[in-house]
């Protein structure tokens, strides 16, 4: 820790910790909770830059019309609709919009599932009618790693395009927020050439706004 506090030009004075430890973990592992955060005035940030810097003043809050501190909502929630409970994921639906920016140049007739009442008829998270294969496509997004994405969504994904005995789509995409590994890549090629699934994984960065190329 102290290496990377002078990497960063910090100053590792008075930095004595008795007991440290650091608890690894796989990402597929994690259970993200998210939580409410106040929201930070702009004019009280001196950079956007992740870098050590010296704390000149106090945090300065947004405040609300009855002056209490505005806080950013990211936490997952529960919704109640017909037959039981939905979990609403806000970085799901972030995923969601921003894919279906990217995708319109390529897709007429875009739909999304956009609240809980479109369950009924719709569920897949996008479908798009692609204007080079002229035929349907179904989008499935879920914001776990890659192996727990396509976990996910994979049964999700041919329920919808085909139960109880239709075909309501050619070629299914499972989104998610990080990169496959060469483990990720090599199974959805098996699904493929073993099962003949029409199927692929492709990854949405948010930091770049771009969606990858299938794998």
């Amino acid at each position: 820790m102290k290496k990377d506090v002078l990497y960063a030009k910090g100053t590792v004075k008075d930095f004595t910790a008795t007991f440290m430890f650091n608890v690894k973990f796989k990402f597929e592992d994690a259970v993200i909770n998210y939580s409410n955060q106040p929201i930070l005035a702009k004019s009280s940030i001196p950079s956007p830059r992740y870098n050590f810097m010296d704390k000149k003043r106090g945090f300065v809050f947004e405040k609300n019309k009855d002056g209490n501190t505005m806080m950013l909502d990211t936490s997952i929630f529960e919704r109640v609709v017909e037959g039981g409970k939905i979990q609403i994921d806000p970085l799901h639906k972030r995923i969601q919009n921003a894919v279906v920016e990217i995708l319109k140049g390529q897709y007429t007739n875009l739909q999304l599932e956009t609240n809980p009442d479109d369950a009924a008829d719709q569920r897949i998270d996008i479908k798009g009618y692609s204007k080079k294969d002229q035929e349907w496509h179904f989008f499935e997004v879920k914001t776990v790693s890659a192996k727990r994405c396509i976990r996910e969504a994979l049964g999700q994904i041919l329920e919808y395009a085909h139960y109880p005995n239709v075909a309501r789509a050619k070629k299914f995409f499972i989104i998610g927020p990080n990169p496959p590994d060469d483990n990720d890549k090599a199974y959805m090629e098996l699904l493929r050439k073993r099962y003949n699934l029409p199927i692929w994984f492709r990854w949405y960065s948010s930091t770049e706004n771009k969606l990858h190329e299938r794998v």
